[in-house]
């Protein structure tokens, strides 16, 4: 099994909470997106997920993505 680790070197897991950064024209922003699901394809990975507002998403731009909590982490499962 290969892992995928993100922009600090922290692994990749189904669960983890990531940010990546986006750009349309001149805005940019920090895009959020839940992972459940890492896909092994020709030119390296995709996540797949939801981002903020639920909607299904998924991108291969794993260099710039990083962690930002855990399921372990997360305050919303009290």
């Amino acid at each position: 099994m290969t892992y995928v680790f993100d922009f600090f070197g922290k692994q990749i897991k189904v669960g983890d909470t990531c940010v990546y950064p986006m750009r349309r024209g001149s805005k940019m922003w920090m895009q959020i997106l839940r992972i459940d699901g890492i896909e092994e394809i020709d030119e390296g990975y995709t996540l797949t997920g939801c981002d903020g507002n639920g909607r299904r998403t998924r991108t291969r731009n794993i260099g710039n993505c990083v962690i930002v909590t855990t399921p372990e982490l997360r305050i919303d499962k009290v």
